[in-house]
């Protein structure tokens, strides 16, 4: 429950510094019919040392962790998804992202680490495939990612 708690204010607060300092704000979240592809990356050092243990998290200035959680409807919790992704950075460099699946009671999110070294800009490309759906989620987007100072 607490790590629910901890991303759902890191996504909030991931929109808010988005949101103040980019021309056009990013929303967070891509509409893929009755599904919502909510996304924010935050710093690995938010998340407290013992939560971070025991999902296996390295925390570090330069790493941060992609969030993803899909919703259906008007759910507030995420749902299970099948879910791969790659990130690309600007030089055309593409690497795969190794999600962890935090599932809590009544939502389940997805990690992925990130290294990164400074002020990064960088692609996203992100599947994911609800239970019982026909076809992935194709989600893209692009942000720039700060390492911790």
């Amino acid at each position: 429950m607490m790590i629910k708690k901890i991303i759902t204010l890191l996504i909030a607060l991931g929109l808010l510094h988005h949101s103040a300092s980019a021309q056009t704000p990013d929303p967070g979240f891509q509409q893929h019919g009755q599904y919502t592809v909510h996304y924010s990356i935050f710093s690995s050092t938010f998340i407290l040392p013992d939560i971070a243990k025991s999902y296996n998290l390295k925390r570090s200035k330069n790493e941060v962790l992609l969030n993803i959680m899909v919703a259906k409807g008007d759910q507030a919790g995420g749902v299970p998804v099948a879910i791969e992704g790659t990130v690309k950075n600007m030089l055309q460099q593409q690497k795969p992202l190794k999600f962890i699946t935090i599932d809590e009671k009544d939502t389940v999110y997805y990690l992925a680490p990130i290294r990164v070294s400074n002020k990064e800009i960088m692609h996203f490309t992100i599947s994911t495939k609800p239970e019982g759906a026909q076809t992935p989620l194709i989600t893209q987007f692009t942000k720039t990612v700060y390492a911790d100072k």
